[in-house]
């Protein structure tokens, strides 16, 4: 049987990590900017329906329609093809709380149905988490989910 995940890895790092840490100063606040690259691990599997969610802030449960936190925690998340890191009026274009869709990963063939796995090409996620000025040291936690289709092609 084949590993049918999707394979994620920060653009600095070579190896795989269940855990990213962003580092902020709580008394000015700031953003902190992280990028991951995504691809498929399978010979046999195209991945479909790509999103990346954002369900915890700052300790604070996220809904849908959130575009604003109580706590004034935010992240923006951005998708691109290349690994160069969004400018900074890609992030003001961007709104604060959403989700993002990326692109199906597998080769289609000429009517437009998958053919085959593709384990070759990247897509980048860009993650911005910022951290509102006079805020309580310590330890907050954030986390988005990343939920996708396994298609096995076999």
């Amino acid at each position: 049987m084949s590993n049918n995940r999707l394979n994620i890895r920060a653009i600095e790092s070579s190896s795989i990590e269940e855990t990213y840490r962003f580092s902020h100063d709580g008394y000015s606040g700031g953003a902190n900017i992280r990028g991951f690259n995504i691809g498929g691990t399978s010979l046999n599997h195209v991945y479909t329906n790509i999103k990346a969610s954002i369900i915890k802030i700052g300790d604070v449960g996220l809904t849908a329609a959130d575009f604003f936190t109580s706590n004034g925690w935010s992240i923006k998340l951005i998708t691109q093809k290349i690994e160069n890191y969004p400018t900074e009026e890609e992030w003001n274009e961007t709104l604060p709380n959403t989700e993002v869709m990326l692109e199906d990963i597998g080769i289609k063939d000429s009517e437009g149905v998958f053919a085959e796995a593709d384990t070759d090409t990247l897509q980048y996620l860009f993650v911005r988490v910022f951290c509102p000025g006079h805020t309580d040291p310590g330890q907050y936690n954030h986390e988005i989910s990343l939920t996708y289709n396994s298609i096995n092609l076999e």
